[in-house]
């Protein structure tokens, strides 16, 4: 809707209100030729900094802390903008340098900052504002955790020291001042751990790596090349890798898990690497492999399976509680790597009713379980394989497939009578859109 501003009385204003506070509506005659009747957010999604004594124009050396591995690599990440308040409008930025891949990972963002004027579109306080906007779905980016301004990067250099006992992390607040004092430098800090470090080689390491090198020698032919490639060039982030070629078309598929140690992965149960990372492994492969062969890298297919149990708890156990317990458990067992740094991912893995029973009748809590069924869902959530009984299994329908825990399973309590076959089978024993489904009218 337009709008049609009418000549407005001595040393009144007509404002856009905003939800922290206010901008002047722009008259005919500006770059807004035509003024709508509601402030336009354009934006799928924004960031607010302000900067605090802020000296304005200078330089401005931004650290963006991200929880890497929230973003959606299925989505394409969006672009972002940056930009400063100016008085009643927003300027664009000049970024020097993008240390994050577009908020993919954590990194320093450079900027080159105006002059500005007070506005009063946000909270004022001598606060600075900066605006950075994303054009695409928020979740194809990572979440921020923290901002940190006059950031600059350091480089660790272990002289002196056994480079075999340092492959851990150097730890937050390890480095506490400059080795050569600076009057213009207050203080140092170090707020998060080292990254991306790699510890000396052992000789065994050392072995197998010029081993490795001198069968594969930098070229990606067999799959067993792409996979060794990968591990070695992105191992720090990079847990798995599979590599499947195609039947005489020339594509190459290569399958990654990420590394979970550090991460705060967005589905631990499904964890997926960013989009940024999956495009440079491949740009890596690509320059190593025959000029006939097309790379793509993606990430596995998780597939969720639910189970449904039947048990007997042990005499004293309050039954809700066991329930829950026992769904929780289930998902501990069937997807050990969200919990345990450790615990193997398996491309094409088999799940088996028996070893399920076996881990529930191992618990401490549990008198003995009588019934299974095994569900495979889509993607969606919904059931599209069904495996009954001790001697059911499920295998994953793809070699690029894992098999994951579903976040809920369904627990039936045996009674104190027993175990009645009867009353695990039939129309009263199904659930809708569980083990009974609900079919849509034939077109």
């Amino acid at each position: 809707m337009e709008l049609l501003p009418q000549a407005l009385p001595p040393g009144s204003e007509l404002l856009y209100v905003h939800p922290f506070g206010v901008s002047r509506v722009p008259s005919r005659g500006t770059a807004a030729q035509s003024p709508s009747l509601m402030p336009a957010y354009t934006a799928a999604g924004e960031l607010y900094i302000g900067l605090a004594e802020a000296d304005l124009p200078q330089r401005l050396s931004l650290l963006v802390q991200l929880a890497e591995g929230t973003s959606n690599p299925d989505l394409e990440p969006g672009s972002l903008r940056w930009q400063i308040l100016d008085g009643e409008q927003w300027t664009d930025l000049t970024v020097r340098s993008d240390g994050t891949a577009g908020f993919l990972h954590s990194g320093i963002v450079v900027l080159d900052l105006p002059a500005a004027a007070p506005s009063r579109w946000l909270p004022g306080g001598g606060l600075q504002w900066l605006r950075v906007s994303i054009d695409r779905d928020p979740t194809s980016v990572c979440d921020c955790v923290d901002l940190h301004a006059q950031a600059l990067m350091a480089t660790r250099h272990d002289e002196g020291i056994d480079p075999h006992q340092e492959s851990a992390p150097l730890p937050p607040a390890s480095i506490k001042a400059l080795m050569t004092p600076d009057a213009r430098i207050a203080a140092i800090e170090q707020p998060y751990s080292s990254f991306e470090g790699r510890p000396g080689e052992s000789t065994g390491e050392l072995d197998r790596r010029v081993s490795e090198g001198l069968r594969h020698r930098g070229r990606a032919l067999a799959a067993w090349d792409y996979e060794r490639l990968v591990l070695e060039e992105f191992g720090s982030r990079i847990h798995k890798v599979k590599a499947i070629a195609g039947p005489g078309d020339g594509l190459v598929k290569v399958i990654v898990i990420p590394d979970l140690r550090g991460a705060l992965p967005a589905d631990a149960l499904a964890p997926k690497a960013p989009a940024n990372l999956l495009e440079a492994i491949r740009r890596f492969l690509q320059a190593r492999a025959p000029e006939a062969a097309t790379v793509k890298v993606q990430n596995a297919v998780f597939l969720p399976v639910r189970i449904r149990l039947g048990v007997r708890f042990r005499e004293g156990q309050e039954e809700r509680f066991s329930r829950q317990r026992l769904a929780g458990d289930l998902v501990r067992f069937l997807s050990p790597w969200a919990y345990d740094e450790g615990a193997e991912i398996r491309i094409g893995n088999t799940l088996y009713a028996t070893s399920i029973v076996d881990f529930a009748d191992r618990l401490d809590y549990v008198d003995y379980v009588a019934q299974i069924k095994l569900f495979l869902l889509d993607r969606n959530g919904n059931p599209t394989q069904e495996q009954d009984g001790l001697a059911a299994s499920i295998q994953a329908p793809g070699p690029d497939t894992v098999l994951v825990s579903s976040r809920q399973h369904q627990i039936d309590l045996i009674s104190e009578i027993g175990y009645d076959a009867q009353s695990f089978s039939g129309i009263g024993y199904m659930q809708i859109e569980f083990d009974f489904i609900v079919a849509p009218p034939p077109t």
